[in-house]
């Protein structure tokens, strides 16, 4: 069997001269993606309740975006340490929350 490979190049560019022998281009050719995402945890546990970020929402550092519900009863303000655009919140209203769990889910600038 014929061992064959396939080099992959932009559209409407030259052809990429690596110098490479045709194995070795998996090592030359890739995506990259570079987005800054962050996750916003609870300071508690409890329950999560009273989210006042909502999906698509532009959030600063300090921002209150939702209260947890203590397990002693008191409400917890969540905190965002990070201003960017919430992407969702990874727990649903009510659910149950422990210490440091991620809750909300943004994307920086």
């Amino acid at each position: 069997m014929t061992e064959r490979s396939i080099a992959l190049q932009p559209l409407h560019s030259e052809p990429l001269q690596t110098g490479m022998p045709a194995g070795h281009l998996d090592e030359v050719f890739g995506e990259g993606l570079s987005m800054d995402e962050r996750l916003v945890v609870s300071p508690c546990e409890g329950a999560l309740r009273d989210r006042r970020a909502r999906e698509g929402d532009y959030v600063c550092a300090g921002d209150v975006v939702a209260r947890v519900r203590g397990t002693d009863g008191e409400l917890v303000p969540v905190h965002s340490p990070f201003a960017g655009w919430v992407m969702g919140f990874l727990v649903p209203h009510g659910s149950p929350v422990r210490r440091r769990e991620p809750v909300l889910w943004l994307r920086r600038l």
